[in-house]
């Protein structure tokens, strides 16, 4: 069985009590990522507690598509791929302090100027 914990010394994330410090990351080193990965752990937690452990762990443990999923579910909207790299801290004070979700404006205003382009179909 793979031990695993949703929370950080003195920390836990799934009291629902505002945050006020920057939110780092933990490394849990590449052999426990593999080892929960396979371990299939993320199955049997809730959608905030996947998404919570996963914001707050330096490596992936899980499916990609298993972790944005959780994560969308838990904030309740869907999250475009590129506010992860660009928007970790906010999705994170949205997570964890209930910070109102981004607009889309705001969402597409993360993109750099030189990275956006527009597709306008009929």
């Amino acid at each position: 069985m793979v031990g695993l914990t949703f929370s950080l010394p003195g920390e836990n994330f799934t009291d629902n009590k505002p945050r006020t410090r920057h939110m780092k990351t933990t490394s849990i080193g590449k052999e426990k990522a593999i080892e929960l990965y396979g371990s299939g752990w993320w199955k049997e937690k809730t959608a905030k507690e996947v998404a919570v452990f996963q914001m707050t762990t330096d490596e992936l443990c899980m499916p990609f598509g298993d972790f944005h999923e959780a994560l969308g579910k838990a904030l309740g909207r869907p999250v475009w791929t590129h506010e992860l790299a660009m928007n970790r801290d906010g999705i994170m004070e949205e997570l964890l302090n209930g910070k109102p979700a981004p607009t889309m404006e705001e969402i597409i205003g993360l993109i750099p100027n030189e990275k956006l382009m527009v597709v306008v179909a009929n």
